[in-house]
């Protein structure tokens, strides 16, 4: 992921109006840099949540679209409440049985391609899908140690060692709505395509998303 002052520093080698292209745009930085510097913008990735959280940063909905969403979003999972149950080893030490239940609620129910609420509440939770729980009560997964790319078997013999437990997200408290929003609705004037790429017959095609 580069910086915003890298991408700002080099976008002086395209014009207002022209089109930038990133065909690894992972989260987005360089579409988003380039439609607030008015320049048009495509980008595209193989990973669905690159895809996801470009999108969500570069068409950001009004905090008025997303409010009620959330709302109907817990009333729905109050409606059809089951715990969630995992057989995975890794599932079951990462997030709390409820919590699990959540995250599968969101992953059914949210059209995320569709509707840029739906797309930017995804975005969020999965910035907030694991990481260090133990300083912030934001992370829904059990403590996640400050390494990269590992694989579940290290998680599951570190959260052993260590005695850690994956904590209940109250229910009253999902999806997370309490993060500082800084959207105004305006957000970039020039028009965005993320695209999702496939690698099919030895070449990538993309297709819109």
């Amino acid at each position: 992921m580069f910086p915003e002052i890298f991408v700002k520093k080099h976008l002086v080698w395209s014009k207002p109006g022209e089109l930038v292209f990133d065909p690894f745009s992972g989260r987005g930085t360089t579409v988003f840099e380039s439609l607030l510097n008015d320049r048009r913008a495509i980008g595209c990735d193989t990973n669905p949540v690159a895809v996801c959280v470009s999108r969500a940063k570069s068409t950001a909905p009004k905090l008025s679209e997303i409010l009620p969403r959330i709302a109907e979003l817990r009333d729905l999972d109050d409606a059809n409440y089951a715990p969630a149950q995992s057989s995975s080893e890794f599932f079951q030490l990462c997030f709390h049985p409820d919590t699990l239940r959540q995250v599968e609620h969101l992953r059914r129910n949210l059209s995320w391609k569709d509707d840029r609420a739906d797309c930017f509440i995804a975005a969020v939770a999965l910035g907030c899908l694991h990481g260090e729980s133990h300083r912030s009560p934001r992370y829904f997964s059990n403590r996640m140690p400050r390494t990269i790319s590992t694989k579940p078997e290290y998680f599951i013999r570190w959260w052993k060692a260590r005695g850690c437990l994956p904590r209940c997200l109250p229910s009253r408290e999902w999806p997370p709505c309490d993060h500082g929003y800084a959207g105004t609705g305006a957000g970039p004037r020039a028009p965005f395509l993320a695209a999702l790429a496939r690698p099919k017959a030895g070449a990538r095609r993309c297709r819109a998303v």
